[in-house]
């Protein structure tokens, strides 16, 4: 497939994460137009005023991009009203583990993010793409010591089971830790694909994960259904990230996964029409 990514709302646009996402996408497509996600959105419009004069954005790059308030606790209209006319939703939110709010998972990485991919499936979004952290699949260490902060891997394991059922193609990302890796961390360690569940350790930075996410948009067809786990090595060879998507394997192809959905639709429908004649009767 691919897809018309004229325009791209990015949840947590605004984050350290997902202002990187904004930045790389930007550089990748001249034409593509990003709808910024943010709860402050004066904070954010000061926030690319500062790009642009640091030269880290053209003032014609800064000038395509939509900031739009997003709140996703407020419910799916004020969700929708933020994707707006986006053909993508890039998710790049996550609960902070210097807040010590041990709720934030729960309502940011779990029920923030499944409201965000229902929102998206009732706007017709096509394409999806979730970041999520290494061992949100499988326990193992030392990645599964993150789920002390809240239950945030079965939060985040949550949001990923949500994606896959809703029938929009998808892209889920589980980066390494990317708390120590600067910008400067590709010049000497280049991004590796692990199969998912295999891997529970590493890191990269965020600029790494940013650029994936731009090489999975420009070709959506070498990241659609696949689950990738990432983390940098400095002996690895360098490979260009949309191929490096494109040899990964697929979760399920799309058509046999609409055709599995469709068949579990219509059998909970059933059962749900029967349990209302049995209640009836």
């Amino acid at each position: 497939i691919q897809l018309p990514h004229s325009q791209v709302f990015v949840a947590g646009a605004t984050g350290r994460l997902g202002l990187r996402i904004v930045r790389q996408l930007l550089l990748s497509n001249p034409r593509l137009r990003i709808r910024a996600g943010a709860r402050d959105t004066d904070a954010a419009a000061e926030g690319v005023a500062a790009a642009v004069r640091v030269g880290l954005l053209s003032p014609s790059d800064a000038a395509r991009i939509a900031i739009v308030p997003a709140d996703l606790e407020a419910g799916p209209d004020a969700i929708r009203a933020a994707i707006g006319p986006a053909s993508t939703v890039v998710q790049a939110i996550g609960a902070s583990e210097t807040s010590g709010d041990l709720s934030a998972p729960r309502r940011i990485d779990g029920d923030a993010s499944i409201a965000l991919v229902a929102a998206s499936k009732s706007a017709g979004v096509g394409f999806f793409v979730m970041v999520t952290s290494l061992g949100t699949g499988a326990l193992g260490w030392p990645a599964s010591a993150l789920n002390l902060f809240g239950g945030i891997l079965t939060q985040k394991r949550r949001a990923e089971v949500a994606l896959e059922g809703s029938g929009m193609r998808y892209l889920i990302l589980r980066p390494g830790g990317l708390e120590r890796p600067g910008d400067d961390h590709g010049a000497t360690h280049a991004v590796v694909a692990k199969p998912k569940n295999s891997t529970f350790g590493g890191s990269l930075s965020r600029l790494q994960v940013a650029e994936v996410v731009a090489a999975a948009l420009a070709d959506p067809s070498a990241a659609e259904n696949k689950t990738v786990e990432l983390v940098s090595e400095p002996d690895a060879p360098r490979v260009a990230l949309g191929a490096l998507l494109a040899a990964h394997p697929t979760d399920e192809a799309q058509a046999t996964r609409a055709a599995r959905l469709g068949r579990d639709e219509a059998l909970a429908a059933a059962k749900a029409a029967a349990a209302a004649a049995l209640e009836e009767a």
